[in-house]
């Protein structure tokens, strides 16, 4: 009976082991899926000029090694169409005019290789310089400034190239339009309007100044996104693989969808907020006292903070009530959230 009981238990714990690594291969190769899904449809929201599309960038197989994972994107397989109607530049430029500052309304920048920089106009106009860069276009078209950078050759020679962007310093706009998928995507300058957009692929993506927006959108695939001054009614921030940190937010709505990375942020909101975490690492910073919430939590977490209260379980659906007129609703699923308070 004991050598009958010692063999069950020997199975069972078998059984037990092949169950969890079979689960957890599952999850990664769930996660690998939707990332995949997650960044093909960040390559079809670009908009570069208004006669030139982007065809989709197909993914490989092999997605290992960021956050556990690394994505491989074929950049041969780009195929772009520029607008004929406008001029192809290569080369090096210095302080190249491009329009007065009533002659835009809108911008519309995309980056797919390269470095660029969008810098204040010290002579009050918008302005370009470039250095080691071919193949890209910058005119304005009904209203609208258009910066298209896309390099021929994604080798060496292509990364070196640089571009600056001179606009005037806290110009209003009806709509931003900033897209990366280069190497570096920096900017320094203030900017209000109605609707702003940042999508990036990968690269490193860096504002240092405060941009005051209606509605703001940030999505972000890998790589890197620091932030610094964001001010909107509605904040909404998708981040896949990426490392992203945003200071000085303020807002009244905000939701935040978080992939397998790891967001940071720091601000102010006025109203609700929605928390959706995958396996990423949410920290978050809110200038006011955690009685000010109601809180609507559900998930299976690996830990969830929420001031001095801490959470975790398998399965956990748990609400909170402060008698607050305003409320954060949070779902997370392998990741970990923590909230923590200024007051």
């Amino acid at each position: 009976m004991k050598r009958y009981l010692k063999s069950l238990f020997k199975i069972s714990i078998s059984l037990i082991t092949i169950g969890t690594i079979v689960m957890f291969i599952g999850l990664l190769m769930g996660g690998a899926k939707a990332l995949s899904k997650e960044v093909t449809e960040l390559v079809h929201v670009v908009r570069v000029g208004v006669a030139e599309t982007v065809e989709r960038i197909p993914l490989l197989e092999s997605i290992t090694n960021i956050n556990g994972f690394t994505l491989v994107v074929d950049r041969d397989e780009v195929k772009v169409e520029v607008n004929e109607e406008y001029e192809t530049i290569n080369g090096d430029y210095s302080n190249l005019k491009l329009a007065e500052a009533s002659q835009v309304q809108n911008l519309d920048i995309s980056i797919l290789n390269g470095k660029c920089y969008i810098l204040p106009s010290a002579n009050g106009y918008y302005g370009i310089e470039s250095s080691d860069a071919e193949d890209f276009q910058c005119y304005v078209s009904d209203g609208t400034l258009y910066l298209s950078a896309f390099p021929k050759d994604f080798g060496t020679d292509a990364e070196k190239a640089e571009i600056i962007l001179y606009i005037p310093n806290e110009t209003e706009y009806e709509k931003v339009i900033l897209f990366c998928s280069g190497e570096q995507l920096e900017g320094e300058v203030r900017m209000t309007g109605n609707e702003l957009s940042i999508s990036s692929i990968c690269g490193k993506n860096t504002f240092s100044d405060n941009l005051i927006f209606e509605d703001a959108v940030i999505t972000v695939g890998i790589g890197e996104l620091n932030m610094n001054g964001l001010s909107a009614d509605s904040v909404k921030i998708e981040v896949s693989t990426a490392e992203a940190e945003i200071d000085n937010l303020q807002a009244d709505t905000m939701e935040v969808n978080l992939g397998m990375g790891t967001l940071s942020i720091q601000g102010i909101t006025e109203e609700d907020i929605i928390l959706n975490c995958g396996m990423g690492h949410l920290d978050i910073m809110l200038g006011c006292a955690q009685e000010d919430y109601n809180y609507d939590i559900s998930g299976s977490a690996e830990s969830v903070q929420i001031g001095t209260d801490t959470l975790a379980g398998m399965v956990m659906e748990r609400w909170i009530d402060n008698g607050s007129h305003k409320k954060i609703t949070m779902s997370c699923a392998m990741g970990s959230v923590k909230i923590e308070f200024e007051q």
